[in-house]
Order: C-alpha cells, then structure tokens, then sequence
C-alpha cells in the first residue's frame, strides 16, 4: 500500500478493489473468506464496520485507502495501539511508538513518566512517554484526510445491558471470535494459560474446534499438585 511500511516479519494481507485498498494483519484464510465485506464497509467509509470485520479475520490492525482517506486501526482493548505526531510535512503513524520516536526525535515526557507512575497511565488514554507523540486510545481509529485527522469510535453500538441480558450476546461473540480462528489454524493451536477464568474459558472453548496444547507459567507447580490429588 503507497506510504505505509511493514517489517520483514509483518504477516500483511492485501485487498483491492473498486478503488479501495485493505491491508490486515490477519490469517491469509481468513481475509480471503472476508476480503468482500472489507471491501464493501471501505469503501463506504464504515470503518466501525471495518474494524468489526478485521476483528473476526484475527487481525491486529487494518490500514484502508480510499481516495485521499487513510484509515488506521488496532483492536478494541488497546493491545495493538496505534500512534501519531504531527510534523511539518503532515501526519505522521506507527504502530511501534520507538520507531515513530526515534523518527522524529521525539523527547520523553518527565512530566507524564512521573504522572503515570504515580496514579496509572489510564487518566491520560492519548497520551504516551515521549512529547509531542499521541495514542489512539483502544476503540478509536485514526481517519487521515486531505483536511487533517480524525479520531473515530469503531465500538459500536455502547447498549446498557443487565448481566443476564447481555450474557448470551457476549457468549456468542466469544465462540464466535474462538471458532474462526480454530477453523482458519486447521483445527490445531496453542494456548498460554495464565490460570484466570479468561483464558481457560478461551482454551476450553477452542478446545471444542480441535487439538489444543496448553502451556503455563505454574505448570511446575500445577503438576505437583496433580499428582498429589487423588482424583
């Protein structure tokens, strides 16, 4: 795609058509299965929809051109940010703040390495260590246009739900968000087991679809314990 760079081990899926180009990092599968919806919500300019859509593909982020529009994304919680600077020549992103640091000489910021140290870095989502460089908070893509940048919420619609009304919706998402993947590795696939409800709900499930090799940190510990239980 014109203008934007990926290191030699980025796994990048490209879509075109109709004027728009899409760029995942995702499964190759998946995206094939995918690509015409990407295409469609692209090229419409539905970028929650987008973002939606790369998010069922297992993709990180997802970068679309359409016309003089540039749409940059990472995932809903954060765990693939996206950061910007404004420079003399115009808008400049990366998804590694080193690289976009050290691109334009950014200093760190003392003021908010001390703020954040001292009360967490969630008061301040748009903010990051060095100056002058900002974060798109989880949630939000960043929109490139002729006439500058825009952050856009790709949540959807925020409902108010009761724990028993939102529970199966939320069940759902989950098995669904499971099951493609599974399909997209073959059946097979590995999980690192923290030993919280999170990700054994998440290996249990996938458990389902296939093969699945766990690993964890207390394996040692968790063994022991086995073979002292008499069950």
């Amino acid at each position: 795609m014109p203008g934007v760079r990926t290191g030699p081990r980025c796994r990048t899926s490209l879509v075109t058509g109709g004027g728009v180009r899409v760029a995942v990092t995702a499964d190759p599968g998946a995206v094939g299965r995918l690509h015409g919806e990407m295409l469609t919500a692209a090229g419409a300019g539905r970028w929650a929809e987008l973002a939606g859509v790369a998010g069922r593909a297992g993709g990180g982020w997802v970068v679309a051109g359409r016309g003089e529009e540039l749409f940059v994304c990472g995932d809903l919680s954060g765990a693939h940010p996206v950061f910007y600077t404004r420079t003399a020549g115009g808008v400049i992103w990366s998804t590694s703040i080193g690289r976009l640091a050290g691109e334009v000489g950014a200093a760190v910021d003392l003021g908010m390495m001390a703020a954040q140290m001292a009360v967490g870095p969630e008061h301040w989502p748009g903010r990051t260590l060095y100056e002058g460089i900002r974060a798109v908070p989880g949630g939000y893509g960043l929109l490139l246009t002729a006439g500058g940048l825009e952050l856009v919420d790709v949540r959807g619609p925020q409902g108010h739900l009761s724990l028993a009304e939102g529970a199966p919706g939320f069940g759902r998402a989950l098995r669904t968000a499971v099951r493609e993947p599974m399909g997209a590795a073959g059946g097979r696939a590995g999980a690192d087991v923290s030993g919280g409800l999170d990700s054994s709900a998440v290996a249990i499930l996938a458990a389902g679809h296939g093969e699945i090799r766990a690993v964890t940190y207390h394996d040692l510990y968790c063994s022991r314990t086995a073979s002292r239980d008499p069950m």
